[in-house]
């Protein structure tokens, strides 16, 4: 096995990390600041030979905090779903695997989905009840491809259901003394095949005692300490708002998905009941759920009306609504315009989705690499987004253009594309038309 002698993966002077026999100082106090700081700490897990393999994501309250100190657990899992795995999964981390805990009310909310399957494992916490809901959910994530393993295990007979389900083990070696230890350890293998993890390895005996007992992955102080990373991220009801935006302008999406991401914005599920319930669309039957409104969603006019409404709650006020509308003109002009040029950069979805993009740094107050950071948007928009090459880049520097009134610059792009400006023109002024009209139809009971 890949380890130094004296039985550790490698050394860390990390001041946040927790000491070397103890794995939890539970003296820290909770202090989670309101807003944007993001702070969590990822421990390796190793391999046999001594590589990585993946790293188990923990929530940390503040830089301060050495271990998860927290009241709500639901919270703490939300937070490394939000914004924990994006700060801690760099370049060179893409073939790892991250384990996060997963309590009993988020594995039954459908949480998980949030995440993809690839690359993460759901822990099951050892204090999770094996409900028939809770084995139910387990079953769903496993058929879409989800891993799983049972953390902090020592033998519980209550949490033996779980063992039919999960795919790896991970024994905790600060709960049992080295017989009972070894003792748990061929039991569980006459259980089932399993991929066995030996977690909270303080000691170098511990490690020695794990490597004897051919286990396959290595975790625990001894080997490396939780290493902080902190961040900061765009408040969650924005950056939902952004996915939200981004799913409906791919035109790739789950109903179901969708639905759920709409469910979570209680404004915005209001507002489109209502708003599709309105005489604008008259259906015979009243739309009373959103699972109905979003399979409508195929109608262009109600997915424009959703990405407008949307806009209008990233930047509340007078502003805000102006920015909303500059922004919905620009989407629907680049796709006007889209449509008319003989080769256009790319579909009309895109050239829209740039527009609808182009002026989200001023809505949110922050960098245009800070906005779409968190976004799935395809490279070449994201870069005209960031004023880098792309084939959308002259597109994104003709609507500052003719915002700005820089005439020349603006016939100079239009020529290059053999559009006629008289042709531009009209699409601007349909495309004025159609953003005002959306705009007063997405604040339709807004204020109720």
């Amino acid at each position: 096995m890949g380890f130094k002698s004296d039985g550790s993966a490698s050394a860390s002077n990390d001041p946040t990390s927790t000491g070397p026999d103890s794995e939890e100082d539970t003296s820290s106090p909770f202090c989670l600041p309101p807003h944007f700081p993001i702070f969590v700490a990822r421990q390796p897990i190793f391999d046999r030979a001594g590589h990585i393999w993946g790293y188990e994501l923990l929530f940390r309250s503040c830089a301060e905090a050495t271990v998860a100190s927290f009241d709500n657990p639901d919270l703490a899992t939300s937070k490394i779903i939000a914004d924990g795995l994006s700060l801690a999964a760099g370049p060179m981390e893409k073939e790892r695997k991250f384990c996060i805990n997963f309590t009993h009310d988020l594995l039954v909310q459908d949480a998980l989905y949030a995440l993809p399957p690839e690359h993460i494992v759901a822990e099951v916490l050892e204090d999770t009840p094996p409900t028939d809901e809770v084995l139910k959910a387990i079953r769903r994530y496993k058929d879409a491809g989800y891993s799983f393993a049972l953390d902090d295990y020592s033998g519980q007979p209550e949490l033996e259901p779980f063992l039919d389900l999960v795919d790896i083990v991970k024994m905790d070696f600060m709960a049992l003394e080295h017989v009972d230890l070894i003792k748990t350890t061929q039991k569980i293998r006459q259980h089932g095949q399993f991929t066995l993890l030996a977690e909270k390895v303080a000691t170098s005996k511990s490690l020695q005692l794990a490597q004897a007992l051919c286990y396959d992955l290595f975790q625990g102080n001894r080997l490396m300490r939780p290493r902080l990373i902190s961040g900061r991220s765009l408040p969650s009801s924005k950056l939902a708002k952004l996915r939200l935006l981004s799913k409906l302008a791919s035109q790739d999406f789950e109903v179901a998905e969708l639905a759920q991401l709409i469910a979570t914005d209680v404004s915005l599920s209001y507002r489109l009941l209502r708003h599709i319930n309105s005489a604008y669309y008259g259906f015979a039957r009243k739309i009373s759920s959103l699972q109905q409104a979003v399979s409508l969603l195929g109608s262009d006019a109600l997915r424009h009306w959703i990405m407008a409404a949307v806009l209008t709650e990233l930047e509340p006020g007078p502003l805000g609504k102006e920015l909303a509308f500059l922004s919905v003109r620009r989407a629907r002009f680049m796709e006007l315009i889209s449509r008319c040029m003989p080769k256009p950069p790319g579909s009309a979805e895109s050239m829209f989705l740039v527009g609808l993009f182009s002026m989200l740094d001023i809505l949110l107050g922050t960098t245009m690499e800070q906005a779409t950071s968190d976004l799935p948007l395809d490279e070449p928009i994201k870069d005209a987004l960031l004023g880098e090459d792309s084939e959308y880049s002259k597109w994104f520097s003709l609507l500052n253009a003719l915002d700005g009134g820089l005439w020349d610059d603006a016939l100079e792009t239009l020529q290059q594309a053999d559009l006629a400006p008289e042709t531009a023109a009209a699409s601007h002024a349909l495309a004025t038309t159609w953003a005002r009209q959306m705009l007063e139809l997405s604040t339709e009971g807004q204020a109720a």
